[in-house]
This record gives structure tokens, sequence and C-alpha cells, in this order.
């Protein structure tokens, strides 16, 4: 199983199912996910993380 890292795109909790953006320079497409394939105790969910852009002074 291949392992890789990114960011949320949407997961829709009704589907159990969304895209993740991967942060790899080998793979350029999103990733569809399943909620089968989340390992967490509990409902299986993936949330996007709302970043705050840096302010600069």
């Amino acid at each position: 199983m291949e392992y890789l890292t990114g960011t949320v795109k949407w997961f829709s909790n009704a589907k159990g199912l969304g895209f993740i953006n991967p942060v790899s320079e080998s793979r350029q497409e999103d990733i569809f996910i399943h909620y089968s394939v989340i390992q967490m105790k509990g409902f299986k969910t993936l949330k996007r993380l709302l970043q705050k852009p840096n302010s600069v002074a």
C-alpha cells in the first residue's frame, strides 16, 4: 500500500467519499478517497483545513 500526504480538497460525509490534492512531485492528479480506507476510531471523516493568510507587517 502506498502512503501519500496531501490536502483534503473535499469530502462528503453523506456519501463517504472525496478527493485529496497530493503534496508530491511524482503525483499531480487528485486522489480519490473512500471512508473505508480512513484509519481512525468512531465516525470516519476528513476535514479541510482552513488556512489564514500570513499578514505582512
